[in-house]
């Protein structure tokens, strides 16, 4: 593959990690408004004053996975560069392309108005496998920290049965724990049953729901609300790596005094270096596949 003019914009840690990786694989890397990635030195990596200059030999623009968490700016840690979707895209000019995490509507529209590809990452198969790993870590080293008992021979619970949800319960299996996978899906129910988990139809949840010491969802829409939360234990924790809103009534728990949290972004806060190797690969596929 023929090295390639990468802008690489915003993010957190995982963005500045890809940028290391694209640069090692020979790409030539200008950065705007990225978090240099700890401990890691890159001499060919560029660093443009402005976003016009980061831009201003690109073909490929990466810009961040989510890609704007606030819907108006570039996702960005507190106190970084803030880089308005508007403003990018006026920037962005025909015989470029662009990759990020979501395509918001603001972008999708600029690149579709100059005829730039645009591509996803979050709604590639090989991006969110590479993915899941990193997230299920972190979430179950989270509950660790944030339960009274050990993981191992606990009862968890975990809702659908995706990518990241059977990495979570991969996870949990590794470490002991009674595992119950929630799901629709006739087809995933048996997955999880062959993987070691228990399965249970979601319809069928709330009988079930008394016994669980830890429960992770997955799934983007609500599934515990307040009637669930009522079922489970005081001790519970709870845990939901869903997009936002997530899939539990959080102002239910926290009127049942509950121990729950959405937790958006989690490889990019415990797995950075891992997660942006991950789209760092994910691009390069992309190069290859596409022949751009």
């Amino acid at each position: 593959m023929k090295p390639r003019s990468i802008a690489v914009l915003g993010g957190d840690a995982r963005q500045g990690y890809a940028a290391a990786a694209l640069a090692a694989a020979g790409h030539r890397v200008t950065c705007f408004g990225v978090p240099p990635p700890e401990g890691t030195v890159v001499q060919t990596i560029q660093h443009a004053a402005a976003l016009a200059g980061a831009l201003a030999a690109a073909e490929l623009v990466l810009c961040p996975v989510p890609c704007a968490r606030d819907g108006v700016h570039l996702t960005h840690l507190e106190g970084g560069e803030k880089i308005p979707l508007a403003v990018l895209g006026d920037l962005l000019r025909p015989g470029q392309f662009l990759l990020a995490g979501d395509l918001p509507d603001t972008l999708r529209a600029s690149c579709a108005a100059r005829k730039i590809p645009a591509f996803a990452l979050l709604q590639r198969d090989d991006f969110a496998t590479r993915n899941a790993l990193p997230t299920a870590e972190a979430v179950t080293a989270l509950a660790m920290l944030r339960g009274a008992g050990n993981l191992a021979r606990s009862e968890c619970l975990v809702l659908g049965y995706g990518r990241c949800g059977s990495a979570i319960a991969d996870v949990l299996l590794r470490l002991r724990a009674r595992v119950t996978v929630a799901l629709r899906s006739r087809a995933a129910a048996c997955a999880a049953l062959s993987a070691g988990c228990n399965a249970v139809a979601l319809e069928l949840l709330r009988a079930e729901l008394p016994r669980f010491d830890f429960v992770f969802n997955t799934i983007p829409a609500l599934v515990l609300d307040e009637t669930a939360l009522r079922l489970l234990q005081n001790s519970v924790v709870l845990l939901d790596i869903a997009n936002a809103p997530g899939g539990i009534d959080f102002g239910a728990a926290a009127r049942l005094g509950l121990c729950a949290e959405l937790l958006p972004g989690l490889p990019g806060k415990y797995a950075p270096r891992a997660a942006g190797e991950a789209i760092a690969r994910t691009v390069e596929t992309v190069l290859a596949e596409e022949a751009l």
